[in-house]
């Protein structure tokens, strides 16, 4: 077998599609040399085999979830190679989400398979959640902000009022589904807002949906629509998505009295949760 960068040897026919990697250098403090990898795309850059060895790591136990990942000073130390280098191998877990960053706190292992939430849909829009994974990361306090703007072109189709109708909205951003921060922003049909004798210190306190029921409005139905798209600037920015990571975009229209009564958007790391129906068929 010929022996590549970093003592990993590579399997003759590596070329071909067919090659392995296998570590046969230092793996630190956790022993025992790391299982084979595969190599179908034939030399991979330095930072890209360092990477891999983590990875493994990872997905092995040798470094659960939850636990500080090693310093940049050890990981040069470990594997032979300049700063630059480790960083790139980090940088290239961190896009996977299997690293995340705490500020003031350093880098944690995640494993986002075992980290991921799986929600009762019925639960979507609320602010507060289970916490899961292995970890309790950092959640930002619930800062709710309530006020009357002009519905705008898109949420005015949907509650069937004109664009520049004045519509009472909630906007929260923290904690809400699982571990994973949500953006949340709900919007009251202005005749439910007066029939329901809703105020804006209601909305102040307390979730649209949890209001909507204390004054009693009978709802007729729930209509979800859920949509998987790459997140915009400011989603990206307010949620602390990692590189490359979708969200799902979950619009709940809440029906009363045979109209829309409110409109509510929940935008979540697509990689924190997954959304558990339950649909009775009688």
């Amino acid at each position: 077998m010929e022996k590549g960068p970093l003592g990993l040897h590579m399997g003759a026919d590596r070329f071909h599609g067919g090659g392995r990697l296998a570590w046969y250098g230092p793996v630190g403090p956790h022993g025992g040399a790391l299982d084979e990898l595969d190599a179908r795309t034939g030399q991979l850059p330095r930072y890209s085999l360092i990477a891999a060895a983590l990875r493994s790591d990872i997905e092995q136990g040798r470094l659960p979830p939850g636990v500080q990942f090693p310093s940049e000073r050890k990981l040069m130390s470990r594997f032979g190679v300049a700063r630059s280098t480790v960083r790139a191998a980090i940088a290239e877990l961190r896009s996977e989400g299997m690293v995340v960053v705490e500020k003031g706190a350093g880098s944690f292992v995640r494993d986002p398979g075992r980290d991921r939430c799986q929600i009762d849909a019925r639960v979507v829009g609320s602010w507060l959640g289970e916490v899961a994974g292995e970890r309790r990361f950092k959640l930002s306090r619930l800062e709710p902000h309530v006020a009357r703007k002009p519905a705008g072109e898109k949420l005015a189709k949907r509650l069937e009022v004109a664009a520049d109708a004045q519509v009472l909205k909630q906007e929260v951003l923290g904690p809400g589904l699982g571990i994973a921060r949500q953006w949340t922003r709900a919007t009251l049909h202005p005749d439910t807002e007066l029939n329901a004798k809703v105020r804006e210190r209601d909305l102040a306190h307390d979730e649209l949906q949890s209001v909507l029921s204390s004054k009693g409005l009978s709802i007729d139905s729930i209509e979800d629509e859920v949509e998987a798209r790459m997140p915009r600037p400011e989603e990206r920015e307010k949620l602390e998505i990692l590189d490359g990571v979708p969200v799902l975009d979950v619009v709940r229209v809440i029906r009363a009295d045979g109209r829309t009564a409110a409109v509510i958007e929940t935008v979540v790391a697509a990689d924190l949760v997954s959304l558990r129906y339950h649909i009775p068929l009688s």
